[in-house]
């Protein structure tokens, strides 16, 4: 088996962008587009708890997306608030 460090960037390529067996889990390509749409969902129907989570992934895969980050910010305090 082949260390990523070894792999020629065309093949890291295709192996960062296809589904790779751990044990016992499947590690699927993360759907940006899919998470926010989820969360902004959520926010509309009032369910934070679940927004917060949503975002929560789409920071964890992209931690530079800063507008979402915000958005989680904003979420976090809109939370504690009902507190």
């Amino acid at each position: 088996m082949h260390t990523f460090q070894n792999l020629t960037p065309l093949r890291r390529r295709a192996w960062l962008t296809t589904e790779r067996e751990v044990p016992n889990k499947i590690i699927m390509n993360f759907d940006k587009t899919k998470a926010m749409r989820n969360a902004e969902r959520y926010v509309a129907q009032g369910k934070i708890r679940s927004a917060i989570t949503e975002y929560r992934s789409v920071v964890d895969n992209d931690p530079r997306d800063i507008a979402t980050l915000n958005m989680l910010g904003d979420l976090y305090a809109k939370s504690s608030e009902k507190r």
